[in-house]
């Protein structure tokens, strides 16, 4: 009985695909089949392969093996190598120094039979200088008790002298101390009497300058007294004529006088002082009064104005222009 709904186009495809899988299945067998053998095939050359490989390996050892030994052998004749000439080194010297020896021997050879031959001779004579040997004896018993006195003494002025040589040390040494100390009390002394000197001449100068201002003043107060006695002198109470162009007018007279008092405070005797004045006077004397050349107006005795070059000036008075 069929199921309902199936279709039998269905059953006829299945029945006719069965062979067809039979065939496949075969054909899968067959690769199997060949599979299987192939897999042999490369097991058994693995096989032989890995017996090469572990013929190899052994080889290898071996020839690593042979290296090592190789190797040792060759250390160890660098090694003997090394001994051998180190060996031939020593005998070298060991036969340097057999031959100095031999030259040491023959010289020694020599000086024994040198020495023989004298105490030979020596011996002979020994009977005949026992005497004197006791004597010599004797005479080097004394000078030694002589030496180690004199060597005690000797000690006992080193010893004297050392403590003198420290004393003397210990002397010098202050005398250094003392003479900085006199020196700096010098050096003080020297700048205190620079002090002093300085002093007395800053009290000698305050002296000559308050003396100067003192002979100024009288100075200025005669040549003030002067003028004015030269002024009612030669001024004449007339009428005097106008000076000529260029001359200070007589109005002005008495104010330009006074102007010329005030600047003979600064003449040149004061080291403050100006070299040129507006009035100087002959009774002023060399030592105060500077030589001065300018053009000036001058009011002679003879009652007239003259431009004249001024030097030394006369009894007479002088305006500036």
């Amino acid at each position: 009985m069929e199921e309902p709904g199936q279709d039998p186009m269905d059953d006829v495809q299945e029945v006719m695909e069965i062979p067809k899988l039979e065939v496949t299945k075969q054909n899968l067998d067959s690769l199997n089949s060949d599979l299987e053998k192939d897999l042999q095939r490369r097991d058994e050359a693995n096989q032989v392969l890995l017996k090469k490989i572990q013929e190899k390996e052994e080889t290898i050892r071996s020839l690593e093996r042979d290296i090592m030994l190789s190797v040792r052998q060759a250390r160890e004749r660098e090694e003997l190598n090394h001994l051998i000439s180190e060996r031939e080194e020593a005998l070298r010297d060991l036969e340097l120094e057999t031959a100095k020896l031999e030259k040491n021997k023959e010289i020694l050879s020599r000086s024994v039979v040198e020495v023989q031959k004298e105490i030979s001779k020596k011996s002979k004579n020994v009977g005949l200088d026992k005497e004197a040997l006791k004597q010599m004896l004797a005479e080097l018993k004394v000078k030694l008790q002589e030496s180690t006195e004199s060597c005690a003494s000797q000690e006992e002025e080193l010893v004297k002298i050392e403590s003198d040589y420290q004393s003397v040390y210990q002397l010098c040494e202050d005398q250094a101390h003392y003479i900085k100390k006199y020196q700096q009390i010098l050096r003080q002394m020297e700048k205190e009497k620079e002090m002093l000197l300085l002093e007395k001449e800053v009290c000698k100068a305050q002296n000559n300058s308050a003396q100067v201002v003192k002979r100024g003043s009288t100075l200025v107060e005669t040549i003030q007294s002067n003028m004015a006695a030269g002024l009612c002198a030669f001024l004449p109470a007339v009428h005097k004529p106008r000076p000529p162009c260029g001359c200070p007018a007589r109005g002005h007279e008495q104010r330009h006088l006074e102007e010329a008092e005030g600047c003979l405070t600064s003449l040149p005797h004061s080291r403050g002082g100006r070299s040129s004045t507006t009035l100087v006077w002959t009774d002023l004397g060399a030592s105060h009064c500077t030589q001065v050349k300018r053009r000036a107006w001058l009011w002679t005795p003879s009652g007239e104005w003259a431009r004249k070059e001024v030097g030394a000036l006369t009894q007479s008075f002088c305006f500036d222009i």
